[in-house]
């Protein structure tokens, strides 16, 4: 009986270890990980008067549930947006999203972040200033062009309003 056991719990080990290999060598719910995303955010929404965000593990939670589903739109990465969608249409608060693929691994968080604020789209996200909160995840997507991929959400107040707001 103890050999069952033993053999159970090896497995159990052997499939978190291969599992977190696969998603390179970061880890979102590593806790220098976080600190590392938010200050990156951070630093560049203190540069546009922007306040400083939060980290929120409903958000990432959020983000997580969205990349294990790993669909594939147009063969690239998840898509954007319809992550957000189902959020919105629940009535809660309105809620933004950038999603980065990689081929080898998840970037470092300032490659990420930079990566962001090189794109409209991407900087709009980081920077709107009615953000208050965000929560991010990494996965591992078998099958896509860049399969490794964060998704970060991004938390805004009730009084958004998206036409009042254009790229930085």
């Amino acid at each position: 009986m103890k050999i069952i056991f033993w053999c159970l719990a090896l497995l159990f080990v052997s499939c978190v270890l291969a599992s977190k290999s696969k998603a390179g060598s970061r880890n979102i719910y590593d806790q220098s990980v976080i600190q590392q995303l938010v200050s990156e955010h951070n630093r560049y929404r203190s540069q546009h008067g922007a306040r400083p965000l939060k980290w929120d593990a409903n958000l990432a939670l959020f983000a997580d549930n969205y990349l294990r589903q790993c669909v594939n739109y147009g063969g690239n990465t998840v898509s954007f947006n319809k992550n957000t969608a189902s959020y919105r249409d629940s009535g809660n608060f309105n809620l933004g999203e950038n999603i980065y693929g990689f081929e080898k691994q998840v970037g470092t968080p300032r490659e990420i972040v930079a990566g962001w604020y090189g794109y409209a789209y991407g900087k709009k996200q980081m920077l709107h200033k009615e953000s208050y909160a965000m929560g991010c995840s990494i996965r591992y997507c078998q099958g896509l062009k860049q399969p490794h991929v964060i998704l970060c959400n991004y938390l805004y107040g009730p009084d958004y309003n998206p036409s009042e707001y254009t790229d930085y």
